[in-house]
């Protein structure tokens, strides 16, 4: 199988990644590297000589412990080295992609073994998930949490075992990085759609029979509780949903001194999320013609065009709310704030992130139309909308907190119209994809060196 063939060549390639970083000065001023070396390689050691249990308020991480925790067990048994355990780090990389892949790989999505590489390709190649692979980091960790949630979500109602799965899957992302608890609302979403009627492509049948669904919604809140119970455990020792060291400031272990605090809003991320959609989205939506060719005859190319077009105006309008140019001081920087920084601007405003948005939303309206139902556009809707408003709950918009996720959406959106509209996609549909797995691996490089 394909997706064997993948996993096992992604951990290889990490793993020279791993090595290389550290015999040669590979990465050496990369924003990964020196996370690693400031917080999460000294959490590490802090967590091997006290132990899990000691001392939980004195975190050098801004995450709760469940990845640290892991890395340090290995350390106690010998393998403390800094290449070492990044090599076992290379383990949540792989359970990552692994996820992706065996989804995309399963029988039930019918998709070629060209297109499912390839789109595993483009979030292997991402800068902030090969960031995170090769050097000390609990960021693919996260994401494999959320991969696992979003993609049981979408494809099946929410009942009986699923429902248990998911609940565990939530409980144990919250063990590793509470800053996804917005993923909850991915549940409730899913639950809320599981009274399912014979036509899914039917309109608006999720507003209809509301008592079953408040039931359903209802397992959905009582599956993620366990995930809450995780987050305000460790709030209450805390004393806030953030370990001491990043109340008020980030406190640098190698100095005392503190770095800007990310306490704060920022609505500009709302901006950013719709910017990589349109950077990112064409790509997909090339993959997808086909099934949107079809979609509109059905719905009438009017009608498309207008949903499509719609979408886009309204993103754009919404990206003209915020101010969007290039200011570290705001948390506006790295990714595609470096446009933001070169480009036009007007009133505070980067026409650059507001046309980039603009096609985002089209992007948004183009792969909804390509869906076979409404369960995968609320529930992949709801992914987008979550998440972004957990991120305007903090000061920093940075692109890391948002392209993986924006990616998986962009990946499950695919595979399912793909999948749905059989063999007219078959014939060319991952070119586009394969290509952009090659322009990200060709950035990646890039910035590294």
């Amino acid at each position: 199988m394909w997706a064997w063939g993948f996993v096992l060549a992604s951990v290889v390639g990490y793993g020279f990644i791993a090595w290389l970083a550290s015999a040669t000065d590979l990465g050496q001023d990369a924003r990964p590297r020196f996370d690693e070396r400031v917080f999460h390689l000294a959490e590490v050691h802090r967590l091997q000589e006290v132990g899990v249990l000691h001392d939980p308020e004195g975190s050098r991480t801004a995450t709760t412990p469940g990845y640290h925790a892991v890395l340090s067990w290995v350390a106690r048994l010998g393998l403390e080295g800094e290449v070492g355990l990044r090599l076992v780090g290379v383990v949540f990389s792989a359970g990552l992609l692994g996820t992706v892949a065996w989804w995309l790989a399963s029988p039930r999505r019918g998709i070629d073994a060209r297109l499912g590489a390839g789109l595993v390709g483009v979030l292997a190649c991402s800068p902030y998930v090969v960031g995170s692979a090769a050097w000390i980091g609990p960021e693919n960790a996260g994401w494999w949490g959320v991969a696992a949630v979003m993609l049981l979500c979408v494809t099946a109602p929410m009942r009986g075992v699923r429902l248990v799965l998911v609940g565990l899957a939530l409980a144990g992302l919250m063990a590793i990085r509470q800053s996804h608890l917005w993923a909850a609302a991915v549940v409730w979403t899913a639950a809320w759609l599981t009274p399912e009627p014979a036509d899914r492509a039917a309109a608006w049948w999720w507003l209809r029979d509301w008592g079953r669904r408040a039931q359903a919604a209802l397992l959905g809140v009582l599956a993620t509780l366990p995930a809450f119970a995780v987050v305000a455990g460790f709030a209450w020792v805390w004393g806030g949903l953030v370990p001491p060291n990043f109340q008020g400031g980030v406190i640098d272990p190698r100095t005392g001194s503190l770095f800007p605090t990310n306490a704060g809003t920022n609505p500009a991320a709302v901006t950013l999320a719709l910017a990589v959609m349109g950077f990112f989205g064409p790509w997909f939506a090339a993959a997808v013609w086909p099934a949107v060719r079809v979609r509109a005859a059905d719905f009438g190319r009017g009608r498309a065009v207008a949903v499509v077009a719609g979408a886009g105006v309204l993103a754009a309008v919404i990206a003209t709310l915020p101010m969007t140019t290039y200011s570290v001081a705001d948390g506006r920087f790295g990714g595609l704030w470096h446009l933001a920084r070169v480009g036009p601007t007007v009133a505070e405003r980067s026409l650059v992130m507001i046309a980039l948005a603009g096609l985002g939303g089209s992007v948004i309206g183009w792969m909804g139309l390509a869906l076979p139902d409404w369960r995968p556009r609320l529930v992949l809707l709801a992914a987008l909308v979550a998440q972004t408003a957990a991120q305007v709950a903090t000061l920093n918009a940075w692109q890391r907190y948002v392209e993986p996720i924006i990616l998986l959406m962009l990946i499950a959106a695919t595979a399912l119209a793909c999948a749905e509209r059989g063999a007219p996609a078959k014939r060319w549909h991952w070119i586009p994809i394969g290509a952009l797995a090659v322009v990200q691996a060709v950035l990646t490089w890039g910035a590294l060196r």
